[in-house]
């Protein structure tokens, strides 16, 4: 009689234990938006694009920022724009392109067919590139992709990207300035930045071109060498070579995107050392589980006390 109730105590430990155990703990918003948009920048990346794939993790991308406590990322900010820029290219009809200029600042935006904006002031300081836009705008299902022409001889290379006001956000992201030569042989420079939802921008100056611009044409993760000394390693996602070692890997300074499974030390343009990770992750974390080490410790003991008691009985009933 005895033997049963101590069975019965350690049963109910073990059940107890178990049903305090977080199989799969919840994604925070954050973690979806993230996840999202590395899974976005993927698609988008693809030859063979799914265009209906990628509306659809573009969607929920800008849902998921609609909650201003979360933090746009550099992963955000470029799985956007190359969602933009893909469909562009593509030449997908739901996306439209519109003129909103002023007498002093050349602007234009992207977003979903039947979708626009009003832009309430914008200016750009030359001298030191500050750009601040006040626009509103209705909920758009992508939200809106805003290009800004910049003087052709500015400095500016990299813009970083702040929110005031209303509705504000943090911004965890850069944006690069790009050119191109039109068929007169000038050069255009401008920048474009993706926008979750409306408030007022402002976009500061983040790098300074102190030399001649170094303009690249390659977008896939390969070398690239400046003469025989110096090699480079290009960022897959947007094409430039300027690192710095953090500690999740080498982020991109122009993108944010980061390299954490290849060591750059050596190349060109990098700052500081990330030591890639090895081994294998655990697999209980990469599924997403969250699970109480104490709670799994205190399970096993009791299962092996109740192993043991059962093992104690067989002997005791033997012995009699």
């Amino acid at each position: 009689m005895k033997l049963k109730k101590i069975l019965a105590i350690v049963s109910a430990t073990v059940l107890m234990a178990t049903m305090s155990l977080p199989v799969f703990a919840e994604a925070t918003p954050g973690e979806n938006s993230q996840s999202t948009a590395i899974e976005l920048i993927g698609i988008t990346q693809n030859p063979e694009m799914d265009v209906a794939k990628a509306e659809n993790k573009m969607k929920d991308l800008t849902g998921y920022l609609q909650d201003t406590q979360v933090t746009v990322s550099a992963e955000m900010m470029t799985a956007a724009m190359s969602f933009f820029d893909r469909m562009e290219e593509d030449g997908q009809g739901n996306i439209h392109k519109m003129d909103a200029s002023t007498d002093k600042v050349a602007l234009s935006y992207r977003c979903e067919n039947g979708d626009s904006m009003t832009v309430n002031s914008v200016s750009l300081d030359e001298e030191s590139g500050k750009i601040v836009l006040d626009a509103t705008a209705a909920v758009s299902e992508y939200g809106y992709a805003v290009t800004v022409d910049l003087p052709a001889d500015t400095r500016v290379t990299t813009y970083k990207i702040t929110m005031e006001g209303d509705n504000a956000q943090k911004i965890d992201a850069t944006v690069p300035v790009k050119s191109y030569i039109d068929k007169d042989n000038t050069t255009h420079k401008y920048v474009t930045f993706w926008v979750p939802h409306f408030t007022t921008y402002v976009l500061t100056s983040f790098s300074n071109d102190t030399a001649a611009e170094t303009t690249t044409t390659t977008t896939s993760s390969t070398t690239v060498s400046s003469g025989d000394a110096i090699q480079y390693y290009t960022c897959k996602a947007c094409g430039y070579h300027n690192w710095t070692a953090t500690e999740e890997g080498y982020r991109c300074d122009n993108c944010g995107y980061i390299e954490s499974q290849k060591q750059l030390a050596g190349y060109g343009n990098v700052k500081g050392v990330y030591s890639p990770k090895t081994g294998t992750e655990n697999p209980i974390k990469a599924t997403g589980s969250d699970m109480n080490l104490t709670v799994l410790v205190v399970v096993a003991l009791a299962v092996a006390a109740a192993c043991g008691m059962g093992v104690a009985s067989k002997k005791s009933r033997k012995s009699e």
